[in-house]
């Protein structure tokens, strides 16, 4: 715990970059950064072990202690981003989930459907744009998450807990500011961002959720071509569920990752990859632990009005 709640420290006073599978929002630099844009993603987390006694999210898990249990969740995803100013734009994200649960290698749970799906405004309220010098952007941000996604999912005549199904059921507010410093080829990108969570019409309510990154980044650019290495740290922490406005205390947790990725960018075109290995992990209850996550996307940038060819990116 202690070494998390340095990693922690570090994190918060140095300005935290984002990228949160969980909120399905995506923070990041491109060279076409005020051109609208829709993109299509996939993300991955796996967890992989053996939990000991306490209650799972919105399940009962007491049945599983001792036993090898093995959880992966999908996540198919059309983005979509609208700027009509350069100070304002609209995100948009629609997922499709696939999530599958083995215990002691039996499947236990193979679930398809819609998740929930997301519209987030951001307000760019600082963007600087000197020309080989040093830059900055800060880019805040407040959304709201939908209960499309279904909670009642079954497999094999089974209706499945909560954290399989493709839905929460509840009306979640996520907020996030983004710092963004350039200086030449070089970038460091960071932002915390809070996913404040309510109850479904079950009674139940995921803690709310903070997740924060740092990356820093290298710029290489060819003609049309340009290439962002990036390496950094992701920590997210879940607060404790509630089940009829009462605390669930087995539950809530916290898990750093080293991050390490890249963006390419070729006209209109930009390919992402990510990987996120797990570094450390401290859990309030029955938690499978986690040991990877995945992000893979493509996004085609156009413009949307003729001052688009006049304005250029920090770049």
């Amino acid at each position: 715990m202690k070494k998390l709640l340095l990693a922690w420290f570090f994190v918060v006073h140095s300005l935290i970059s984002f990228g949160c599978d969980i909120c399905s929002i995506y923070f990041e630099m491109t060279p076409n950064d005020f051109r609208s844009k829709v993109g299509l993603f996939y993300s991955h987390r796996y967890l992989n072990g053996y939990p000991s006694t306490g209650k799972k999210h919105g399940g009962l898990a007491n049945a599983w202690k001792d036993k090898l249990v093995k959880e992966n969740y999908g996540t198919f995803e059309l983005r979509g981003e609208y700027f009509p100013t350069r100070w304002f734009s609209i995100y948009a994200s629609v997922p499709v989930v696939h999530n599958t649960r083995t215990i002691d290698g039996q499947k236990y749970a193979d679930i398809w459907g819609f998740g929930d799906p997301i519209l987030m405004p951001k307000f760019r309220v600082l963007n600087t744009r000197n020309e080989g010098k040093t830059n900055h952007r800060i880019t805040l941000a407040a959304g709201v998450k939908f209960p499309v996604g279904s909670v009642t999912k079954q497999y094999m005549g089974l209706e499945q807990d909560l954290d399989m199904q493709p839905g929460t059921g509840s009306w979640d507010a996520l907020f996030s500011a983004t710092y963004l410093f350039v200086v030449k080829e070089f970038g460091m990108n960071s932002s915390v961002s809070y996913k404040l969570n309510t109850q479904n019409k079950y009674g139940y309510g995921y803690g709310d959720n903070v997740f924060s990154q740092l990356d820093f980044m290298y710029l290489y650019k060819k003609e049309d071509f340009r290439f962002f290495p990036k390496i950094g740290l992701y920590f997210e922490h879940g607060f404790q569920d509630e089940f009829l406005q009462n605390k669930i205390l087995d539950s809530g947790g916290s898990v750093l990752f080293c991050s390490i990725g890249f963006d390419a960018y070729w006209k209109g075109l930009q390919f992402t990859v990510l990987i996120q290995p797990r570094i450390a992990e401290s859990y309030g209850g029955l938690e499978i632990p986690a040991k990877a996550r995945l992000q893979v996307g493509v996004t085609y940038n156009f413009k949307t009005s003729k001052k688009d060819k006049n304005e250029k990116a920090i770049k």
